[in-house]
Order: C-alpha cells, then sequence, then structure tokens
C-alpha cells in the first residue's frame, strides 16, 4: 500500500535535486549568467506558492466532484455506436495523418508481386515517424550547426532566434494545412465550395504555405532585431516634438532604462547581430517632461 506514494516522493525528491542541479531558466538582466539564479527563494517564498496552488486545485476539484457530473447515464442511457455525430473528426493528434491521407493521390505500385499502396504508407506511417525524428533532432542538429555546446540557461526572446522561430512557424503551418484537410468534407458546405477544390488547394499549400511561414517569420524576426538596435542606439520614442532654434522640428528620444538597456545589449543571438548606428541620445528636459 505504500509502494506508490514512496514511489511519488521519491520522483519528487528527484525532479527538486535536479532543480538545484540543473538551475532555472531565467531571462536575461543585470546580474544574470547562465550560472547563477537571480530571483526570490525557494523557501519560504515558492514554498507558499505552491501550497496555495495545491490548496487552490483542491477546492476546484471538491467543487467540481460535487456539482458536475460526467457520462449521466441515467439520462442517456448506454452507448450506443449508432449514434454519431455527422461530420465528426478525429482527435488533433491525428487529424493531420487524417489530412495526409486524403490530400495524398492514390499512388500504387507492384514490387516482386506485392501490392504497395503508398497514398497510405507515405502519410500514415513514414511522414509521423519523419515529423517525429525532424522535431526531436531540430535540438542536436541547431547545437551542431551553430555550434552552441554550452550550458545554456538564460531564455532567448523568439526574434533573437530567427531561423528557430521560422522552422517552428513552418511547423506549425505544416501542421494546421494537414489539419483543416483533415477537415475537408466539413469545410466544402462552409466555405461553398468543392471538395475536390479544397484538397487540390491543399496538395499546395502543404508544400509553399511552411516555405512562406519560414521566409516571413525570419525576415519579421530580423526586423525586430533590428528595432531593438535603434532604441538601444537612439532611445526610446516620447512623442514630443520640439522646434529648434533654425526654424526645423526634431523629436528627442528618452534614453533607456540600465536594467532594459541591458537586457537588449546582452540578449544572445543565434544570427549575424544587426549593424547598430551610434546615434547620440538627447535626453528630455525635465520642463518638458511635465
Amino acid at each position: 500500500m505504500l509502494l506508490i506514494p514512496g514511489l511519488l516522493l521519491a520522483l519528487i525528491a528527484t525532479h527538486l535535486t535536479l532543480i538545484v542541479y540543473h538551475k532555472h531558466t531565467q531571462w536575461p538582466g543585470p546580474g544574470r549568467t547562465q550560472r547563477n539564479v537571480v530571483g526570490f527563494p525557494f523557501f519560504p517564498v515558492y514554498i507558499a506558492k505552491a501550497t496555495g496552488f495545491l490548496f487552490i486545485v483542491a477546492g476546484v476539484i471538491a467543487t467540481m466532484g460535487g456539482l458536475l457530473s460526467i457520462n449521466p447515464l441515467w439520462k442517456y442511457g448506454p452507448y450506443d455506436p449508432a449514434k454519431v455525430t455527422a461530420g465528426s473528426q478525429p482527435d488533433w493528434y491525428l487529424g493531420f495523418t487524417e489530412g495526409a491521407l486524403r490530400i495524398m493521390p492514390g499512388w500504387e505500385s507492384t514490387v516482386f508481386g506485392h501490392p504497395i499502396a503508398w497514398n497510405i504508407v507515405i502519410p500514415a506511417q513514414v511522414m509521423p515517424v519523419v515529423l517525429m525524428v525532424v522535431f526531436l533532432g531540430w535540438p542536436f542538429l541547431e547545437a551542431r550547426i551553430g555550434g552552441h555546446q554550452t550550458e545554456h540557461h538564460l531564455l532567448q526572446r523568439p526574434r533573437n532566434a530567427p531561423t528557430r522561430t521560422a522552422f517552428l512557424a513552418a511547423c506549425v503551418t505544416f501542421y494546421g494545412v494537414l489539419w483543416a484537410a483533415g477537415g475537408n468534407d466539413i469545410l466544402a458546405p462552409l466555405l461553398h465550395l468543392s471538395l475536390n477544390q479544397i484538397t487540390y488547394a491543399a496538395r499546395v499549400g502543404v508544400f509553399v504555405l511552411p516555405v512562406m511561414a519560414f521566409v516571413i517569420t525570419r525576415a519579421w524576426c530580423r526586423g525586430l532585431q533590428h528595432a531593438d538596435d535603434m532604441v538601444l542606439s537612439h532611445g526610446r520614442e516620447t512623442g514630443i516634438i520640439m522646434r529648434t532654434a533654425s526654424g526645423g522640428y526634431v523629436e528627442p528620444h528618452q534614453p533607456l532604462d540600465p536594467a532594459q538597456a541591458h537586457t537588449i545589449a546582452s540578449a544572445e543571438r543565434t544570427s549575424r547581430p544587426v549593424a547598430r548606428i551610434p546615434t547620440s541620445v538627447r535626453p528630455v528636459p525635465d520642463q518638458e517632461k511635465q
């Protein structure tokens, strides 16, 4: 009887030990490095938070157990497989496979006298394995290509890793197209299109849209990096327009807070940094701030 509780306590102790050994991840900032953790202490701050969260979850579960009912058999009777909802779709973890099966052309061939249905083998057996290998191997591939073999405990904003962010955006787009293709029989009447039109569009989109998502997201991240460099070099816009003695108009910029400037300047980037424009920052006088 004590085996399962003891196993749970042992797993909790192992979890806490690994946290102490590997440390928490944290956002970059003053005094924060890959070798330390800057924040609140485990005791009593996080102990109090975890205890409060425990009571909140226990209260919600107790309330649900007392007021809600799941599968009330006395209302609907036993399960009847003949009563299914029209247009039922697979769950999210099989939706992309369903979409790949629906848009795959009907390719078949005979090898050594044995028929092979490629329209089943490729989308249902090969593609899920390839996707899983790509997802699990991406961190090792990125570390190998980028040369980042050291420990990392400081978090990166998506903009500071453009290739990684663009790759994930392309994966999400690929998954989304296949998931939408898995419901082509539902989308056809809703969009007033034929089933074949949606199928052909998905066949093209599954190759074109992920590439577009990669290019756009990577350019977007590089643009945000450039915006960070501009803010770091020029300062933050104030929205105050001043007239100079020569009759021109300028907008003074407010210098960044030292902590914000340190966070932007110390951010680790996995791509070539954007060249900064060394422009002097003109602070706003106190009377203008008011």
